[in-house]
């Protein structure tokens, strides 16, 4: 069974929900989260990240680490079209 609870939240906090996480699972990701938590289990994983999120931090951090982009052109490629697909 669900029940609907009200809970005060940071408006920062729920403008990046919104932004971040699809509509239909914020109730499941707020409910992970929540059980992650009180079972003791507060560490990240990269499970808690997007795929999209992973390909562009990894884009970022070729770049920042000496200025140049080392990366294989055509991963470049592929991981701007994906992540291009999904902002779409």
């Amino acid at each position: 069974m669900q029940i609907r609870q009200n809970y005060s939240l940071k408006l920062e906090l729920v403008q990046r929900l919104n932004r971040e996480v699809t509509n239909g699972s914020k109730s499941a990701y707020v409910e992970k989260a929540i059980l992650r938590q009180m079972n003791g289990q507060d560490s990240w994983s990269l499970s808690d990240y997007s795929d999209e999120f992973l390909l562009e931090f990894i884009l970022s951090r070729n770049w920042n680490r000496d200025g140049t982009n080392n990366l294989d052109p055509i991963l470049v490629l592929k991981i701007k079209e994906i992540v291009a697909r999904k902002k779409e």
